[in-house]
């Protein structure tokens, strides 16, 4: 069975990973049972106020990324917005187009947009996730 999740950047920085609702034209991460307890490495009973969220916490919008159901070669979780580096350096963003996940090349790449399960199929266990476009900072 796929494993759906949603992970997403709170205003104050942290990023919470769980189920996925939109109340009232705001979108909240409702914490599953695993990231109850860290929100990217950061305890969430220290997260500001964590115990008057009963729905959810919310998001920013922009931010709001799905699980792939995939893992890198370190066996990082894989989601929408992730940037990928392949061992031969080869760099591309996770995005939803036309009805699948693709990876789109960063520049300085090479310029075809493949499907995922294509990438997944050619690189295998030879790449890893570097980060996201809402954190990345070129090298």
């Amino acid at each position: 069975m796929r494993n759906i999740k949603f992970r997403g950047k709170t205003r104050s920085g942290y990023w919470v990973y769980g189920n996925l609702l939109l109340l009232n034209k705001t979108y909240y991460i409702v914490p599953q049972h695993e990231s109850c307890a860290k929100a990217d490495s950061n305890n969430l009973s220290s997260f500001p106020g964590y115990e008057e969220y009963t729905l959810g916490i919310e998001v920013i919008p922009e931010t709001i990324g799905q699980f792939v159901d995939i893992k890198d070669k370190n066996n990082t979780k894989v989601y929408k917005h992730d940037i990928l580096k392949t061992d031969n350096g080869l760099q591309c963003v996770v995005k939803w187009y036309k009805g699948c996940f693709c990876c789109f090349p960063l520049k300085g790449s090479c310029r075809a947009v493949i499907s995922l399960t294509d990438f997944i199929n050619h690189f295998e266990n030879r790449f890893e996730v570097i980060g996201n476009i809402h954190e990345f900072q070129e090298e």
